[in-house]
């Protein structure tokens, strides 16, 4: 049923979080899009809204805590998915390779 959302198919189904992230930006209208993993469904506003204050100039701005980085809480500039594409047609990869 239409929930006011729109479904964007993967191009490599089965490839991982990296195949969504790709989707997603390639398909956003927006320059700068947040990804946030289904398993966040309580980020706060406040935190993306921060996040999309630094983001103007880098390609993501990627949260750190603990030494660990998340890549599915964070904005990425469209130009990424491109990226992700090159990552995906060279043989997969990964949302921390991308990052590298």
């Amino acid at each position: 049923r239409d929930c006011g959302t729109t479904v964007i198919a993967d191009r490599w189904p089965g490839e991982g979080p990296l195949v969504g992230l790709h989707a997603g930006l390639m398909s956003t209208e927006t320059e700068y899009a947040a990804a946030i993993a289904c398993d966040l469904p309580f980020v706060e506003r406040a935190l993306l809204a921060g996040l999309i204050d630094l983001a103007p100039g880098w390609s993501a701005i990627v949260p750190e805590a603990l030494g660990n980085i998340h890549p599915l809480c964070a904005i990425y500039h469209r130009s990424v998915g491109q990226t992700a594409e090159d990552l995906l047609r060279r043989g997969g990869g990964s949302l921390r390779r991308l990052l590298a």
